[in-house]
């Protein structure tokens, strides 16, 4: 066997695995979510609705690794009379209906379409940080920043990565057996995920229609395909009398930087403090000290004030010390100025 031809079997083997994708997972013991205000509500004569939360992609509360839905948690509650609740429904950024769906496979292809139509869309462009760029929106600045997944296809890396190697070269079978051996066992592990992970998205998910009894409240849990900046939610339902009403609660503001990625850490070295001789002999276990901080162009601090501290007469000194040495990221700009928190412990 050729040294070449156990390359291409590797390669080979490897590419396949990567073709066959990750995908959802249930996390074991997810960051429990905390209680905050309500995102966005809308009343009528018939019935309030609030969107308690969205839980996107790998934000805190996700209990799914890498999933590729939003889910919403919605309040409703029977203002006068009975209510039917039939369907929740969200518009994306282009004004498209978007339905919710009630499988893994559904919301996989379903948010695909969603990526698609955002890529041939003229109004949206993607910025050289992987977000989508929503422009001439009076959000965040008159750009609201939105992130849908683009990962690379394998089929393509699999082109380039063969397109060197031999046309008529033969893998090596020990390396083919092995790695169909790989395979396999990796095939059972993604279908034991996909099969854990159907199971929760059927125990989450509010069955519709719900109907409510006069002044009666419930939780609604819907999942929808990843949709960066709806406009709004829709809850179509039917009232005492029978007669269909929608009502409508507007998500643009609340959900502008739901899918945002998270901020980028502006420093790029940041050593920690020493603990003081002074805060030992005065036998103090931590202390912390906030200060503001204006940096040139080149990411070093030119001027350091401390606005907080813990203990001034013990750590400031110490503070100031150690923020000297930190360093930003260099920037065109000759001045920045920063927030920066200093944390001892002993």
């Amino acid at each position: 066997m050729h040294l070449t031809d156990a390359r291409v079997a590797t390669c080979f083997i490897a590419l396949l695995l990567a073709a066959c994708g990750g995908g959802p997972s249930v996390i074991r013991d997810p960051a429990p979510v905390e209680a905050t205000t309500t995102l966005a509500e809308a009343r009528d004569d018939h019935l309030f609705a609030a969107i308690d939360r969205v839980i996107v992609p790998n934000a805190k509360g996700a209990w799914a690794q890498d999933a590729k839905w939003d889910e919403y948690i919605v309040s409703v509650r029977a203002v006068e009379g009975s209510v039917r609740v039939k369907e929740i429904s969200i518009f994306d950024a282009l004004g498209t209906r978007v339905e919710p769906r009630a499988t893994r496979g559904e919301l996989i292809d379903a948010t695909r379409e969603v990526e698609q139509r955002y890529k041939n869309s003229p109004s949206l462009t993607m910025s050289s940080a992987g977000s989508w760029v929503v422009t001439g929106a009076a959000i965040a600045g008159g750009a609201a920043v939105i992130a849908v997944g683009g990962a690379a296809s394998a089929v393509g890396a699999y082109g380039a990565a063969m397109s060197g190697a031999a046309a008529g070269a033969a893998a090596a079978p020990a390396i083919l057996v092995l790695g169909g051996l790989a395979m396999a066992g990796y095939g059972v592990a993604r279908i034991v995920d996909n099969v854990r992970v159907g199971n929760e998205l059927e125990r989450r998910r509010t069955k519709l229609p719900l109907t409510l009894d006069s002044r009666a409240s419930a939780k609604i849990d819907v999942f929808f395909p990843v949709t960066p900046i709806p406009t709004r939610a829709e809850i179509t339902y039917s009232d005492a009398r029978g007669e269909d009403r929608r009502l409508r609660i507007d998500t643009q503001a609340a959900m502008a930087l739901a899918h945002a990625p998270p901020p980028v850490d502006p420093r790029v070295f940041a050593p920690e403090p020493e603990f003081p001789v002074q805060a030992s002999l005065a036998r103090l276990e931590s202390g912390s000290v906030r200060a503001r901080l204006t940096v040139d162009g080149r990411g070093r601090p030119r001027k350091i004030e401390v606005i907080e501290s813990s203990h001034p007469a013990v750590f400031d000194e110490a503070a100031v010390r150690t923020l000297r040495r930190w360093r930003y990221v260099a920037s065109d700009l000759d001045e920045r100025v920063f927030e920066a928190q200093v944390e001892f412990k002993r």
